[in-house]
C-alpha cells in the first residue's frame, strides 16, 4: 500500500503494487505517514528497488503505454541540431559500435517490442552480479547493510533460470578502478590508423551558421594521480585563457567576424577515449576570416603560452569555483549528488 501511494499513477508495475488495494482505499492516516519528510524511508526504498529489479510485472498494457511516450520523445529529438550532433558523433566514432548505440534505440524496435521481449531481456540481465547499489545520505551504515543483505540476499547472483540467453561473461574485479564498458560490446578505437574519411560535411537549409571542428582522438585518460590532476588543471587554464582572449576580441569589435572560438579536452569512460577538439563558429559569409582568427589565436597560445595576468585570472576563477562546490557539498541533497 505504501508503495502504491508513493508511485501513484507513475506507471511502474511491481508485484506488491499490483496485488495491493486500489489507491483510493488507502487510509488518510497511511498517506500522511508516507508523506512525512522526516520519516526514515530507507527500508521502504530498498523494498521498492527490490521489487523493481527482481519482481517487475512488465504487463503488455504498461509496455504499450510507455511505448507512446518513448516514440514521442524520439520524434521530438528529430531536430536539425540533433541530426548534426549524430552525424558528428558517427564521424568521430565510425571505427566503433558507438554510433549504433544512441539512447532510445531504433524506432522500429521500440514500435515492435512486446512484453515477452522485455521479460527475456529482464531475466537475462537484471541480476545482482550485474548491478551496483548506491546509498547516499545520513544513514546508519551497519543498519543499511543489514537491510540490504536481508532484502537482496536471497536473489541468485546470476541470471534467472528463465533467461533464454543469459550473459555469463566474467566481471572485472570490483576492487580495481572501473571504466566503462565492463561487459557488452567491446569498444576498441582504431587509434593507430588514419580515419577512412578526413572530413565530414553536413549541409542543410535550416543551418544558419558556419561551424568547423578539428578533432584528435586519443586513448582514455583518467584522473588517478596528482600528476593527472595537475595536467587536468593545466588544460582548464589553457581553455579559459583562450576564452578570455576570444571574449576580448568580440567585445572590442562592433561587428565580430566570429560567433565563437573554443578548445576542449574531454575523456569519456563511456566512450573509452579522449577527444581533443578545437571549434570555430561564425556567419557563413565570414568563415574564412573567422577560421583565420581562430587558428591564429590557437597558434599564439601554443607558441607563447599564457601571461601572468591570464594565469592569475584563471586561477582565481578556478579557486572560487571549487570553493563554491565545497559549500554546495554540505548544502546539496544526496539525491542531487547521485544525479551527478
Amino acid at each position: 500500500e505504501s508503495a502504491a501511494n508513493l508511485f501513484g499513477g507513475g506507471g511502474i508495475a511491481t508485484g506488491p503494487i499490483a496485488d495491493s488495494q486500489p489507491e483510493e482505499e488507502v487510509s488518510d492516516e497511511q498517506e500522511e505517514e508516507v508523506e512525512d519528510e522526516n520519516a526514515d524511508n530507507t527500508q521502504l526504498v530498498l523494498d521498492l528497488l527490490h521489487q523493481m529489479t527482481f519482481k517487475a510485472l512488465i504487463r503488455q498494457k504498461d509496455v504499450d503505454l510507455e511505448r507512446g511516450a518513448i516514440l514521442s520523445e524520439l520524434r521530438d529529438r528529430n531536430s536539425i541540431s540533433q541530426r548534426i550532433a549524430m552525424a558528428y558523433y558517427k564521424f568521430k566514432h565510425s571505427d566503433t559500435p558507438l554510433p549504433d548505440r544512441f539512447p532510445i534505440g531504433l524506432e522500429e524496435q521500440v514500435e515492435s517490442f512486446s512484453s515477452e521481449d522485455l521479460f527475456a531481456f529482464y531475466d537475462a540481465h537484471y541480476h545482482p552480479s550485474n548491478m551496483c547499489l548506491y546509498v547516499v545520505g545520513d544513514v546508519d551504515t551497519d543498519s543499511v547493510v543489514s537491510s540490504i543483505e536481508q532484502i537482496f540476499g536471497e536473489e541468485p547472483k546470476q541470471p534467472r533460470l528463465a533467461a533464454k540467453s543469459p550473459d555469463t561473461r566474467e566481471h572485472a574485479d570490483p576492487r580495481e578502478p572501473m571504466t566503462w564498458p565492463q561487459r557488452g560490446a567491446v569498444i576498441t578505437h582504431a587509434l593507430d590508423r588514419k580515419p577512412d574519411k578526413r572530413v565530414e560535411i553536413v549541409e542543410h537549409s535550416q543551418i544558419n551558421e558556419f561551424g568547423v571542428s578539428f578533432c584528435q582522438k586519443e586513448g582514455a585518460q583518467g584522473t588517478r594521480t596528482v600528476g593527472d590532476l595537475r595536467e587536468s588543471l593545466i588544460d582548464s587554464i589553457v581553455g579559459m585563457t583562450l576564452e578570455f582572449r576570444v571574449h576580448e576580441l568580440r567585445v572590442s569589435s562592433d561587428d565580430p567576424l566570429f560567433n565563437g572560438v573554443g578548445w576542449s579536452y574531454n575523456s569519456s569512460p563511456r566512450e573509452g577515449c579522449s577527444m581533443n577538439s578545437f571549434s570555430v563558429s561564425c556567419q557563413h559569409k565570414n568563415w574564412r576570416a573567422a577560421l583565420e582568427i581562430g587558428l591564429q589565436e590557437a597558434a599564439r597560445l601554443a607558441e607563447y603560452g599564457v601571461t601572468q595576468t591570464e594565469l592569475d585570472q584563471a586561477t582565481t576563477m578556478l579557486t572560487n569555483h571549487y570553493a563554491q562546490q565545497a559549500v554546495q557539498k554540505d548544502a546539496m541533497a544526496s539525491s542531487g549528488w547521485m544525479k551527478r
